[in-house]
């Protein structure tokens, strides 16, 4: 089975006959390359030059993060030409089908907040197979989501920080500063599974992109939101974080610079499951582009 390899800070990356060896602060291990689909790099990380060459000859793509996940490059030969015609596709289905491709996306992410949640979306669902505007399907979308937020608030209410419901641009308390940086990670995240997988990040369904923003990520970690909300739960209600980890500013609260590596900690613990959820939504995405 192939797999996703992920590399923080002050790792080593070398080869060793058809294998890739790594050696970060926690050990030393191998795969064999025939196992690697792609390799997620945050941080700094040493390559040698065998290693870059074999990576190079197998087409495995290398992506390069800051710590926070944001993009910085992409190490790959040709392997994303032979993709072109998904893009294709995905442009077809945007002109033809764009309303029916958000409805799904907007529905499964309904069904994943009333299984996660326990809550009762029936009249969300039933309202999706009448809206006929991506405005209304995001009307949709935001009412469920306002009655998980709900169920959220109630299953977090022991915890030290203050939530009163979702608020971003800028996050009105500590708990939606959590928030937003762990969806802000995820939408980092899908960047490369979508464009290992041959999608145009421009190219979206339900969000509309604005500057740099590459919306089609949006879309595809919508349905991931519900769990992503959910995996934050315990480390809240465990105090891993307190009040003095956030200041307060003009940008609304912040996660304090030195409260950070508990964060990321925490993060590259869930990391793994985030990543087969945001596969899952892009295999979904495939389903309804073909």
């Amino acid at each position: 089975m192939r797999r996703i390899i992920f590399i923080t800070d002050f790792a080593t990356v070398t080869k060793q006959g058809e294998r890739l060896i790594f050696r970060n602060g926690k050990g030393r291990w191998g795969v064999p390359v025939r196992y690697v689909d792609m390799i997620l790099v945050s941080g700094k990380t040493t390559f040698s030059g065998d290693a870059v060459n074999l990576i190079l000859k197998e087409g495995i793509p290398v992506f390069f993060f800051t710590r926070l996940y944001r993009f910085k490059g992409v190490l790959t030969n040709t392997a994303y030409v032979r993709m072109s015609s998904k893009k294709v596709k995905q442009l077809e289905a945007f002109m033809t089908r764009r309303i029916h491709i958000a409805k799904e996306i907007v529905r499964r992410k309904v069904e994943l907040i009333g299984e996660t949640f326990r809550v009762d979306v029936s009249e969300e669902i039933n309202q999706l197979s009448e809206a006929s505007s991506v405005q209304e399907i995001m009307g949709i979308e935001g009412r469920a989501s306002r009655k998980m937020f709900e169920r959220f608030g109630e299953n977090i209410s022991p915890s030290s920080l203050r939530f009163n419901g979702r608020s971003y641009h800028p996050p009105r308390d500590e708990v939606n500063a959590l928030l937003s940086l762990t969806y802000t990670l995820c939408y980092c995240l899908a960047f490369p599974l979508l464009l290992f997988s041959g999608y145009d990040p421009f190219i979206s369904f339900l969000h509309t992109g604005r500057g740099t923003h590459m919306p089609l990520c949006s879309d595809v970690i919508e349905p991931v939101r519900p769990v992503a909300t959910k995996l934050l739960e315990e480390p809240l209600l465990r105090e891993l974080f307190g009040p003095k980890d956030f200041s307060k500013t003009d940008s609304g609260y912040l996660l304090k610079r030195e409260a950070l590596p508990k964060f990321l900690n925490w993060f590259e613990d869930v990391k793994g499951t985030l990543v087969e959820r945001i596969k899952d939504s892009v295999l979904m995405l495939g389903g309804l582009v073909r």
